[in-house]
This record gives structure tokens, sequence and C-alpha cells, in this order.
């Protein structure tokens, strides 16, 4: 049976208001993976794509659409990161929902942070999942509170990301010298 988006119904698009009498195609389940000349850079895993309730009708295409394995390398705003999955839902040619999944890595970090991200029709942004990181400049080790968190938000008007973060917790920095004690970094800051 054709699972339709509930908008066929609340704006009566079915011909006639008859839901039988509707034509176009649809396919419950579609997955297509690239071939492995198409894969990423650095990943191992190949590029699919995944579409669910497909509609291909006279108003356009709708359904539930998830991408995997997308993006290995990007940079915004000169911070790294990858993208692992991306999930969209369409209904009648419009953007109504969507989420992404993948990794960002902040300059002076250097692991990268998991984030979650929520697509609307008026923006897209994530929000990073802050817990430890190591840090480059200090030869340290960030060790963040729940509370902590970066999240970006695409600024439409300039068309670039937008970023901001909160970030409660610790660092911890070991002196690699092995100078004096006395030289030594105190361990356990507040950041």
């Amino acid at each position: 049976a054709v699972v339709f988006p509930e908008i066929y119904a609340t704006k009566n698009l079915f011909p006639g208001g008859n839901k039988n009498a509707w034509k176009g195609f649809y396919a419950s389940k579609i997955k297509v993976i690239l071939p492995p000349e198409f894969k990423n850079n650095n990943a191992d895993k190949r590029t699919e794509f995944d579409a669910e309730n497909l509609i291909l009708d006279n108003l356009g295409v709708s359904g539930n659409f998830t991408a995997k394995n997308i993006i290995d390398k990007g940079s915004a705003i000169g911070w790294q990161f990858k993208v692992d999955e991306v999930k969209v839902k369409i209904d009648v040619n419009r953007l109504t929902a969507g989420s992404f999944k993948g990794a960002i890595k902040p300059g002076a970090i250097s692991s990268y942070l998991a984030f979650d991200g929520l697509i609307t029709p008026e923006t897209y942004r994530l929000t990073v999942k802050v817990d430890k990181a190591d840090m480059n400049m200090f030869k340290g080790k960030l060790v963040f509170k729940k509370d902590s968190w970066v999240k970006m938000e695409v600024d439409k008007e300039k068309e670039q990301f937008r970023a901001e973060a909160f970030l409660n917790g610790w660092l911890n920095i070991s002196d690699t010298s092995k100078t004096s004690p006395t030289d030594s970094l105190a361990k356990g800051n507040k950041i």
C-alpha cells in the first residue's frame, strides 16, 4: 500500500479527493550504493543513498531520504569536519525536516568531536557533543562537563557557518620537557 505524506490528506491533493484515483510512482524502499570509484578519500565505506516511501507524481517528489558516508574531509570556518549521515523528509518538493550526524575538529583540538545536526526549512544547525579532547597547543587533555556545547548555524546572508561555544570543565597540562619540578605546568587547571 502507498504511504502518502500527511499533506496529501490535509490539503486534499488527491484527484477529485479520491485516494484511489492517484497516479504516479511509489517505492516503499530503495537503496543505491555508489561504485568503489566514488568513495570518500579516506573512508573505507562507500557512499550510499536510501529512500523510503518514495513518491513521484505530478505534484513532485515526496519521501524520506538518507545518505551515508558523505563527506570525509570537509572544512567550515577553518574547522575540519566529516558527515556520516544526512536524513531529510521531503513532502511535495518541500523540505519539511531533517537531521545529520558526523564529527568536527576545532583548530586547537587534535581529536574529532561527534555532532548531531538539525535541518529545518529555515536553517540548519549542529550541536557538538563535548566530553574530552586532546589539545595540541598545551600538550594536555581537556575534560568537559556535560553542560558544555559547541553550536554552528548557517548565516544565510553571509553564506557561511557561524559558530559559538560554551566549554566548562578541566584542562590537564603535562610538562614533557622533564626540566625540573618547579618548571612543570600545573595539572587540573579549571577552564
